[in-house]
This record gives C-alpha cells, sequence and structure tokens, in this order.
C-alpha cells in the first residue's frame, strides 16, 4: 500500500468518524458503534484487495493507542470535575453509585464465572476477568449525553469518571501480585500515598509550565510529561493513574487555590490565577480534540481487529445477555438507593476503552470463559442499551416514579435528601 493511499484512508476515516460523532446526537446512535463498523469495513476491504498486514505490529498499535488514551480520558474525566456547594451532593452520590455497582458487578460475575466454569481456577483469576466488565467508560457515556438535562448529565460524568479510575486501581490491586492479602493491600495502600505525595510536587511543576512557559507550543510538552511520568510509575508498580487525577483536578478546580494561605506561603504569590484560568480553558479544549483523535484510531483499529465471528457468537451471546441483566439490575438497585432518577440513568451503562485496554492487559491470569468475543458482545449490548436511553423521552415514566419515590422515602435512614 502506497503512502499516497494511506494518506487518503487514515483521514478519510478520521473524518466520517468525526461526522458520526455530529449526527449520533440526531440519529441516537452512539459513533463508537459505527467507528467499530468502519474498522471493520477497513479490514474487509483489506482481504478483498489482498493487503497483508502485520497483526503483531496492530495488536502492539491498539495497545499503545489505548494506553495514551486511557491517560486522556482520565485527564478530560478529571478537568470535567468542578467541586463546589451546588454540586457536592451530586459528586457524592456518582462517587457512591460508581463505587458500589463496581465492587457489586465485579463479584457476583466473578463469582458466576467461578461455579459455571469447568476449570479448576482459583478465585481471584475470575474476579480479575470480571473487573473490565464492570467499569463504566467515560469516553462513550459522556459524549452520549451531551443533549440530557444538566443534572442527568453531570451524574454520568461524574459517575464514569469515577468509574474509571476506581475500576483501574480495583484491577491494578488484584493484578499487582496475582493474590490478595493484607499485606498487598497495606502495600498497595502505601503506594497510593507515595503517588499522592509525587504528584502533589509534579503537578506544582506542571503548574509552573504552564504559568511560566511563555511560547507558543506550551501544552504537548505538558501532555508527553505526563505520558512519561505515567510510564515511570507503571514501571515501578505505582498507581500512575492518581497523577492524572490530581493534576486534572487541580486545574478544574484552580479557583479554590486561590484563597490557600499555609503558614504564611501564599500560591496567589507564585500564580496570576486569572491567567491560570484562561491557560487551564485552552489546555481542556486541546485534550478534548487529542482525546477524541487518539479515540476515534484505537476504535478503528480494535474494529480491525475483530472478527465476524466474535460478534455472532451464540454461545457467548446468551451469556453477554445475561452479564447485561446483572448490570441493569445492580444498577438499577443503586441507583433507587440514591434516589436518582431511573430513567434515562439506569441505561446508560456502557462499557467500552477501559473495558478493552484493561481486558487486553491480562495475560497469565486470563480465564477461556471470558474471551474477546464476550467482552465485544457485552460492549456493543450495553452501548445499544445506553441509545435506547438517551433516544427516547421517559418523561412521563420519571413522573410516576417520582410520586413513588416520595412514598417510598418518608422514612428515615434515607442516604440523600431530595
Amino acid at each position: 500500500m502506497s503512502v499516497e493511499i494511506i494518506l487518503i484512508f487514515i483521514p478519510l476515516l478520521l473524518i466520517l468518524s468525526y461526522v458520526f460523532e455530529l449526527f449520533s446526537k440526531f440519529i441516537k446512535i452512539p459513533s463508537v458503534i459505527f467507528v467499530l463498523l468502519l474498522g471493520f469495513l477497513f479490514k474487509i476491504l483489506t482481504i478483498n484487495y489482498g493487503i497483508v498486514l502485520n497483526e503483531k505490529e496492530i495488536f502492539l498499535t491498539a495497545k499503545i493507542l489505548g494506553t495514551i488514551g486511557l491517560i486522556l480520558i482520565i485527564l478530560e474525566a478529571a478537568l470535567e470535575i468542578e467541586i463546589n456547594k451546588e454540586n457536592l451532593k451530586i459528586l457524592i452520590s456518582a462517587f457512591v453509585n460508581a463505587f458500589l455497582q463496581l465492587v457489586f458487578i465485579s463479584l457476583i460475575l466473578s463469582f458466576i464465572f467461578y461455579h459455571i466454569d469447568n476449570r479448576e481456577y482459583e478465585y481471584y483469576r475470575y474476579l480479575i476477568n470480571a473487573i473490565p466488565l464492570a467499569v463504566i467508560s467515560s469516553a462513550i457515556a459522556i459524549p452520549a449525553v451531551v443533549n440530557l438535562d444538566k443534572k442527568n448529565k453531570d451524574f454520568i460524568v461524574y459517575e464514569s469518571s469515577f468509574s474509571d479510575i476506581l475500576g483501574i486501581l480495583f484491577f491494578n490491586l488484584l493484578a499487582y501480585k496475582n493474590y490478595v492479602r493484607f499485606e498487598i493491600v497495606w502495600e498497595f495502600s502505601f503506594n497510593i500515598l507515595l503517588m499522592i505525595i509525587l504528584s502533589l510536587f509534579f503537578t506544582l511543576f506542571l503548574f509552573f509550565l504552564i504559568h511560566y512557559l511563555d511560547y507558543h507550543v506550551k501544552f504537548i510538552p505538558i501532555i508527553l510529561s505526563i505520558v512519561i511520568f505515567y510510564a515511570l510509575a507503571k514501571i515501578v508498580n505505582l498507581p500512575s493513574l492518581i497523577l492524572i487525577l490530581i493534576f486534572g483536578l487541580f486545574l478544574s478546580n484552580i479557583e479554590l487555590l486561590k484563597n490557600i494561605n499555609f503558614k504564611g506561603f501564599e500560591l496567589s504569590k507564585f500564580f496570576d490565577f486569572d491567567l491560570m484560568d484562561l491557560e487551564t480553558k485552552r489546555f481542556r479544549d486541546i485534550v478534548i480534540e487529542f482525546t477524541f483523535l487518539i479515540r476515534t484510531l484505537f476504535f478503528l483499529i480494535f474494529g480491525f481487529m475483530l472478527n465476524l465471528d466474535d460478534i455472532v457468537n451464540l454461545q457467548n451471546f446468551l451469556l453477554s445477555l445475561f452479564i447485561i441483566s446483572i448490570i441493569l439490575i445492580i444498577r438499577y438497585f443503586f441507583l433507587r438507593l440514591t434516589k436518582q432518577q431511573l430513567l434515562p440513568l439506569v441505561l446508560i451503562s456502557p462499557r467500552g476503552l477501559i473495558t478493552i485496554i484493561l481486558f487486553l492487559s491480562i495475560t497469565q491470569n486470563k480465564v477461556e470463559l471470558v474471551n474477546i468475543s464476550l467482552v465485544v458482545q457485552v460492549i456493543l449490548l450495553s452501548v445499544l442499551i445506553m441509545a435506547l436511553g438517551v433516544g427516547f423521552n421517559f418523561n412521563n415514566f420519571n413522573k410516576i416514579s417520582n410520586e413513588e419515590n416520595k412514598n417510598n422515602y418518608v422514612k428515615k435512614g434515607e442516604f440523600f435528601d431530595k
């Protein structure tokens, strides 16, 4: 394949993906389905024209793009989280939902896998394989809810962001030494504390770059520095996503840093916060653009990696439907417990990029029951159900549901006041 053909096809695929992203708001079908289909059709095209591509190189490219996409997605999600009195209640509710759903879905799915599989693997192996299926994808959920009302939109943004972060931390804890004991939990907790301290210093360094770097190219070196720090932390088994979370949270809540005064130490002496606020908005725009590019390339390549057998495997399809049912039941229970609007929120729980990345990172602990076909089907089913959630008007149902909630929750022991 000539360079010119590549230069035509790759931008064309990306532009088509962008068009899908724009029109997904109107046709109510998430763009990720079209992007995966586009990658799959491109694979058929290469086969028909006898073009052979190295599968190992494609897989490596997917892992690299997936890792960079993970960094950018978590950073974009952290930049969306604003901590203030007005949204504190919804932040807490989103965190509680993300945490409890992650834990319960992981435990229940792993318990089911353990008992229906004929192989004599230890339970923790099934738990490691279940975690990717329990993580809500912010990369898919956030773009899909742009037309929801502010309260529901904010809830999905915060919940999916927390789910990504908590899911990866939970996964890394289990995969850390292939077993979980008290000393391992203690060591992992110490590593988190160490990473928080290192991240605070590194965040301060990045703040200085944003504020004092007087050059027309300033944000690319910052993003590259984050990638390098992430990779170094991964090499020494530190929870590197803590850095991205802390940096993003500090930037998105820059207003809260103005009044910090610790024994005469004031950040306002070192930073012009009005300038920092302006630079943060520019940085957020660049992160959003890069996230779209990397995320789209990843899903195109992942679509290229798919086989038709992975999608239409009937044996896995029944298990996929069962998994989706478990996810929806648990989600319904905790949304109702925390008194969130049930529809469309209960249907907006897509699996996506994080699920794929975590699944691909499982090597020695893989179980045959949880295979690529099952993962793909769960992702597609969850995305289609989400399309139903964002595509229909549930106002009449919610009026009835709200009346029921008022009657059911006039009791003691409520989690959150209406």
